[in-house]
């Protein structure tokens, strides 16, 4: 089976069945359950996860590179694809962890390339490209919360957090994404789920 077809698989799946994806089987309730200590461990950085979709909680809509592009180019918002789609794997990201723990390269799964910060000097309104995928801050994302789930994301340019976060304003097909001063609202959200 393809990468792509098991993609297709467990995304139809987490759409279609629930409970479908679940790690565990259900508790057998004539077994009684030992309470389990809480894990002390030292955590480890995740392996890359995904690839998701990235839905705006705003708009309703899914970031995609422009036309679908394999090259450099704007990253915008598009009505969400149906899974069987051939051009779906444009809207579907992956979160690559960084050397920072909870930060991560966000990477489109058609073109391989990296979401990008278009810029030196952080301001309300840069767009976000997807480009070659570097060792810059300009690709470096915090979310929120980990993947999958409802999240706002932030720039780390500079190492830093920023306090500017990703947002589609508008709800308007191919509007480009860009950042903006974080403020939890819901154009600001993204679903990252499959």
């Amino acid at each position: 089976m393809t990468k792509f077809n098991s993609v297709v698989l467990t995304a139809l799946c987490a759409l279609t069945i629930p409970g479908c994806l679940a790690d565990e089987a259900a508790p057998d309730p004539d077994q009684a359950s030992a309470p389990t200590a809480p894990d002390t461990s030292t955590a480890t950085q995740a392996v890359t996860t995904g690839p998701f979709f990235m839905r705006n909680s705003g708009t309703g809509m899914c970031l995609q590179p422009q036309v679908e592009s394999m090259g450099e180019a704007i990253i915008v918002q598009s009505p969400c694809r149906n899974i069987f789609d051939p051009l779906v794997d444009a809207q579907l990201w992956s979160f690559s962890p960084s050397i920072s723990t909870g930060v991560y390269r966000i990477v489109n799964q058609r073109s391989s390339l990296c979401m990008y910060f278009n810029g030196q000097k952080i301001e309300d309104g840069t767009p976000l490209v997807q480009t070659g995928c570097n060792s810059t801050s300009n690709e470096m994302w915090k979310p929120s919360a980990t993947p999958p789930d409802l999240m706002t994301v932030m720039s780390r340019l500079g190492v830093r957090d920023t306090g500017f976060c990703m947002e589609e304003a508008f709800a308007f097909d191919g509007w480009p994404l860009n950042v903006r001063q974080c403020n939890g609202s819901s154009v600001q959200t993204f679903n990252v789920t499959f």
